[in-house]
């Protein structure tokens, strides 16, 4: 099974090189949003921000997740000899 380097180019010029805690934090307010609006009431839009931070953390999470699994991205190994 390959590294499917390509697969996640879009996801990686959407949200960059997170890591797993950003990933998680971000769910973790689509949930907190999720909660309050449904306490509140019928609001379409609390729906619509709720899904979309979802999303976001899904996206940042599913990158994070394979940076750590392939050692690339925020977890990578520092450079070595790179004096500049």
């Amino acid at each position: 099974m390959g590294q499917g380097g390509t697969d996640s180019r879009w996801l990686r010029l959407a949200v960059g090189r997170p890591r797993v805690r950003s990933g998680v934090a971000w769910l973790a307010i689509a949930a907190a949003w999720l909660v309050v609006t449904i306490a509140d009431g019928t609001n379409p839009w609390g729906y619509l921000i709720a899904g979309l931070w979802a999303l976001t953390g899904t996206a940042m999470l599913t990158v994070a997740v394979r940076d750590l699994r392939y050692g690339r991205g925020a977890y990578a190994p520092p450079a070595v000899g790179d004096d500049g």
